[in-house]
């Protein structure tokens, strides 16, 4: 069963590369990529990028909201490049649960108190339903 799995996952890679290589023939050729390339094409641009960036410091007021489901590997790396004004927030949920309606409250609250914290301005909220 290791020996099947290790080998759909080298073809899977191998199927992979070739999407990519093709993915920036059409790039230097100047044609658009069509769509069954573009996934792998753009995820290994969007994998460079990542690696490649390293965000410059910031000493302004930061919020930071994190979803007590996620790791805190993201708040350890942002520290590095936020100054010392981070107001730092967990929040219940799952990061995905905090673009629902039923999660949102949580964080609303925390923004809200945090602008009139910072500048005693008030946020204008709107209450905004579903299209449905």
């Amino acid at each position: 069963m290791r020996a099947k799995r290790r080998v759909d996952y080298q073809r899977w890679r191998n199927l992979r590369a070739i999407k990519t290589q093709l993915g920036r023939i059409y790039v230097a050729l100047g044609r658009p990529i069509p769509p069954w390339l573009l996934s792998p094409y753009l995820l290994r641009l969007y994998q460079k990028a990542r690696l490649l960036y390293r965000p410059a410091p910031y000493s302004g007021n930061v919020v930071y909201i994190k979803s007590q489901q996620r790791s805190d590997r993201a708040r350890t790396a942002w520290a590095g490049a936020l100054g010392d004004q981070v107001a730092w927030h967990e929040v219940p949920g799952s990061h995905l649960d905090l673009t629902t309606q039923s999660y949102a409250s949580a964080w609303i609250e925390i923004v809200k108190s945090e602008l009139e914290r910072l500048g005693g301005a008030r946020p204008v909220v709107r209450n905004i339903k579903a299209a449905g």
